[in-house]
């Protein structure tokens, strides 16, 4: 899915959300909590919950506090404070500058595939990456990007189609367009909002503590390859791993060969 897809997407579940905000949903919700709370005996009923006040120290003005009167009153407050949280949310990770350029670089290399007008998106570019690339010459090449993927342009839909295909062209082809490659670069390391970027930094503390002070640079980065993605970690093959290991001389000398019964 491309980055403007993913947006228009995004505006999609927005809308179908807000529809959602109004008091003839929510009873309808609650009629078939109600419902599923008769026929599923895991399901508790809605009850309302114990009123508590709120510590003195936080509480302002000398009005009494409001407590609602019934389950169903609470879980409508619930109810509407869950879809603002929602719509909230998706408007901050898609106004985010990151995603901003992400989406114009996007949208460079696929308008100039289709043969589109490319101004705008060299403009950015020309604004924010001009040190990185020289978009004189990059106007060019772009031009050439249909030529150049003319047999696959009906398998390109977003960027990890372009990516894809770009990685099967000879190193000469590569050349010619190496401004491109560029972009294509910049567009795989510059969403650091996405979930395994903030995965990554997350765990870091975990894995880098206190007494792993002195691990190296190369190390730590291996480390938070393998555990960002675990998917593809618990596919690895470790007997392969192993015998690779000690296929130099002194390792085979101290460790000898793997066989299926050590792993397991």
């Amino acid at each position: 899915m491309s980055a403007v897809s993913s947006k228009r997407v995004a505006n999609l579940t927005k809308i179908t959300l807000q529809n959602m905000r109004n008091d003839q949903c929510f009873e309808l919700f609650y009629s078939s909590i109600l419902v599923k709370a008769k026929q599923h005996s895991f399901i508790g009923e809605p009850s309302l919950l114990r009123k508590r006040r709120c510590p003195t120290r936080f509480e302002e003005g000398t009005g009494t506090p409001f407590f609602q009167d019934t389950a169903q009153d609470h879980y409508r407050r619930v109810y509407f404070e869950a879809i603002d949280l929602i719509v909230e949310s998706i408007n901050l990770r898609f106004t985010q500058p990151s995603f901003k350029a992400y989406e114009e670089l996007e949208c460079l290399i696929l308008n100039a595939l289709q043969s589109k007008d490319l101004e705008d998106g060299l403009q950015f570019l020309k604004l924010n990456y001009s040190g990185d690339v020289d978009v004189t010459a990059l106007r060019s090449q772009l031009c050439l990007l249909p030529a150049v993927f003319k047999d696959a342009l009906g398998n390109i839909f977003c960027f990890d189609d372009f990516l894809n295909e770009l990685k099967e062209l000879p190193n000469e082809e590569r050349q010619l367009i190496r401004h491109v490659v560029t972009i294509s670069k910049l567009l795989h390391v510059n969403p650091a909002t996405s979930a395994s970027g903030e995965r990554s930094f997350s765990m870091a503390r975990r894995l880098k503590t206190w007494l792993r002070s002195k691990m190296t640079q190369e190390r730590f980065n291996s480390l938070a390859i393998l555990h960002s993605h675990k998917c593809k970690t618990d596919t690895l093959n470790l007997l392969d791993i192993g015998n690779q290991f000690v296929s130099n001389e002194n390792r085979h000398r101290n460790f000898g060969k793997f066989v299926r019964e050590d792993i397991l």
